[in-house]
């Protein structure tokens, strides 16, 4: 047994199962992409000046390169040809000058997100990294590797996804500084940081807990990362000096160089004066690594522990089981979607309003494709939308109907007082939402003779459902081969473009079950 086999699986062993903290090293190593400064490097190439013209005016601060960068890029992003297919996807979603550099720097990190071309070692790393016994990942990564190798956890998307959701702890995913799937939450510029740092310490008052529970192990990051560090000065500055001593036995960091002879040994590192001590792994590959993290033992998968919590959360805070109780026992072969948890002692039903305000635009994305989420619909609509009605694509009228808020004809009660983002989804929705001026041009050429949601797919595949069936005629529309489309295609999410169109096709849907005279009530 190797050195790193033997002394790091003794030590995880007697603690908790670990989170991982996962660094650009690690999607470097798999997929290929650039670290920070190379992927500014590859966006000023695009612009009239070298990138070293960037970095001297920044004095080498890269947040402050990327904003220099995205400045410049601003302009020619709105002007060349080569992006107007970006333009009309995203230009209706944009928040300032600087997204259009996150734009497309999440396009080119959507096109990589995914293993490939790996050699031997790469590949029987991945492989035992997908069995990694691990309670969940926090990450500074924008790319969807993560979310590939552990497909059963959550992924929080963000400071505000995190802070204002109700993590569990447990398969879970925290991209602390967005994903490229959201392009606009890319924490990238000297504004974006500056952004993050003020509030940080929120960020590090709701990540102590894993620190302080879990074995933390770093991947794909230096000992002296800045994004570390920072998070490591706003966690111990919420501990006193004895738990801050009790990080000790938690911190693992993970250091890669090539041909070295792996190690297993106490390093300190000094932060603001005082020293704080970690475990370092050094390796010249990571299967040892992977291997002890793939052997560690639990009891029920991660993803049905989530699921166990969720569900005793949820009934704590709105107090109707839904009318299910079911009895099984619970083994690895258990479907965590097939258990529901009834747990609970004297629950006020004040308190399940509260619950909401961690549901976000997927959870009602879900519940309308599926109907099966049970949940207040005049909570939805006075709670919910108007919270995530931000530039964002919702569908509205189901809780609409629900609450009663729709007469016959699908329009709104003249009795009834709605926020004005709720009220402009309705209108902007009503018929089917564009899914793009080029799209809607060639329309009429592409539905021609079509006479359904499944004759569509069948002459222009899976793209030409998202790009033309909210043009479709609404009584050549069957709402159970809609329904079928987007419970099969679940998986186009992932993408930023086709993410966008299934949206649409979701307020589609939306609309013609319950936004019309004939809908259901």
């Amino acid at each position: 047994m190797t050195v790193v086999r033997a002394k790091l699986g003794a030590h995880l062993h007697r603690l908790t199962a670990p989170f991982l903290f996962v660094g650009s090293g690690l999607s470097r190593r798999y997929l290929g992409t650039e670290d920070w400064e190379g992927l500014l490097r590859r966006f000023a190439e695009l612009t009239p000046r070298p990138y070293e013209f960037y970095r001297t005016s920044a004095e080498g601060d890269l947040p402050a390169v990327a904003s220099k960068i995205a400045d410049v890029f601003h302009e020619i992003w709105w002007d060349k040809d080569q992006f107007s297919s970006s333009r009309e996807m995203f230009a209706g979603q944009m928040e300032g000058t600087e997204s259009a550099l996150k734009v497309e720097i999440s396009k080119h990190l959507l096109a990589t997100s995914r293993p490939s071309s790996l050699g031997e070692t790469e590949k029987r790393e991945i492989d035992l990294l997908r069995k990694a016994v691990v309670d969940g990942v926090i990450t500074t990564n924008y790319d969807g590797l993560l979310e590939d190798l552990f497909p059963d956890f959550r992924a929080f998307v963000g400071q505000d996804e995190l802070l204002f959701s109700n993590p569990q702890g447990i398969g879970e995913i925290y991209k602390i500084h967005g994903s490229c799937s959201s392009p606009d939450s890319l924490v990238l510029t000297a504004k974006d940081y500056a952004i993050f740092e003020k509030r940080n310490a929120y960020l590090a008052a709701k990540l102590m807990t894993i620190f302080v529970e879990h074995p933390v192990i770093f991947l794909g990051y230096s000992l002296g990362d800045r994004n570390v560090m920072s998070i490591l000065r706003s966690v111990a500055g919420c501990l006193k000096q004895e738990n801050i001593d009790n990080l000790r036995d938690r911190l693992v960091f993970v250091q890669w160089q090539p041909e070295v002879e792996p190690s297993v040994e106490p390093h300190t590192i000094m932060m603001d004066g005082f020293p704080l001590t970690v475990l370092r792994v050094t390796v010249s590959d990571f299967i040892d690594v992977f291997t002890v993290l793939s052997e560690l033992k639990r009891s029920f998968p991660a993803k049905m522990l989530r699921k166990l919590k969720e569900q005793i959360y949820d009934l704590v805070l709105a107090d109707d089981p839904h009318d299910q109780l079911f009895v099984a026992d619970l083994d690895d072969e258990s479907k965590a979607d097939d258990i529901e948890v009834v747990f609970g002692v004297g629950v006020g039903a004040k308190l399940g309003q509260t619950g909401y305000v961690g549901l976000d635009r997927w959870d009602l994305i879900d519940d309308v494709i599926s109907g099966g989420a049970a949940l207040d619909a005049s909570a939805i609509v006075s709670q919910v939308l108007p919270r995530l009605l931000r530039g964002a694509n919702i569908p509205v009228f189901k809780y609409l109907r629900e609450a009663r808020m729709l007469d016959q004809e699908g329009n709104i009660r003249d009795s009834v007082s709605i926020d004005s983002r709720v009220l402009k989804m309705v209108e902007k929705s009503r018929g089917g939402i564009s899914t793009g001026a080029s799209y809607e041009k060639s329309a009429s050429k592409n539905i021609s003779g079509v006479g359904g949601v499944a004759e569509l797919q069948e002459k222009r595949g899976v793209e030409g459902v998202l790009n033309y069936a909210v043009y479709l005629p609404p009584e050549s529309v069957s709402i159970d081969e809609l329904r079928s489309f987007l419970e099969t295609h679940k998986h186009v999410k992932e993408g930023v473009w086709a993410s966008t169109q299934y949206v649409k096709l979701t307020c589609f849907l939306d609309w013609l079950v319950y936004g019309r005279s004939d809908a259901v009530v």
